[in-house]
């Protein structure tokens, strides 16, 4: 049974990493098209779409956090373990 707890701890360890990584790229994404935006004038058809760009890169951190909340559950719950028994 310990190496059933170990490896549900390794998963759940690779599984934060994973949406951790993710999510500093997605910020990081974000943060350069914010600021290739700082270059243009406000009124300027580019920033504006440079703005819309970031937005829905910021918008894409709330369903990874949904699938992530979703896969500490099937690990948590032991579905893959069940499954590797058959």
């Amino acid at each position: 049974m310990p190496n059933t707890t170990d490896s549900r701890a390794r998963r759940i360890r690779e599984a934060r990493t994973g949406i951790l990584t993710a999510a500093a790229v997605q910020l990081g994404t974000a943060a350069l098209l914010l600021w290739g935006r700082s270059f243009l004038p406000p009124e300027h058809m580019l920033a504006w779409l440079l703005l819309a760009a970031a937005a829905l890169t910021l918008a894409a951190l709330i369903p990874m956090g949904i699938v992530y909340r979703k896969r500490i559950q099937e690990i948590e719950g032991g579905e893959e373990d069940a499954a590797g028994e058959y």
